[in-house]
């Protein structure tokens, strides 16, 4: 697996890694920032983080995933255009999974708390759409 800033550049150490547009805030020892780069670094070359691999590993639909190439602080768009984002990814990982290409979009949390849950924010669309408003989560 190769991991490449948004220049093309190719990352050979933690060190090297793409930077987040906070850098002060978040290129913290202990921040997710920094702590997603050192898993991917746990060895001499990059690679997935083993609690990672063992999540892909645990069901049918996605093992044997093999990544081609990781980019740190990756932004996404959801469907419909202009309706959401851009969504900042910590780490957008491509690779192949039984000969289908596999997007992976991690959210990598350290210090942080975790978003609320899909069910919730199910409940929080149903309520805007009744009401006729949009939800900009995507169709």
């Amino acid at each position: 697996m190769r991991i490449l800033k948004r220049s093309g550049v190719e990352v050979c150490r933690w060190q090297d890694w793409e930077r987040p547009r906070d850098e002060h805030r978040q290129w913290v020892e202990g921040r997710s920032a920094m702590e997603i780069a050192r898993t991917f670094f746990r060895a001499d070359t990059p690679e997935l983080p083993a609690p990672l691999r063992g999540l892909l590993a645990s069901t049918e639909a996605t093992a044997g995933f093999v990544p081609e190439v990781a980019l740190p602080e990756f932004e996404t768009y959801l469907p419909p255009p202009g309706s959401s984002g851009p969504r900042n990814h910590d780490v957008w990982v491509r690779g192949e999974c039984g000969g289908v290409r596999v997007g992976l979009g991690i959210e990598a949390k350290a210090d942080e708390a975790f978003d609320g849950s899909l069910r919730a924010k199910e409940r929080y669309a149903a309520r805007r759409v009744a009401r006729g408003q949009a939800t900009d989560m995507g169709q």
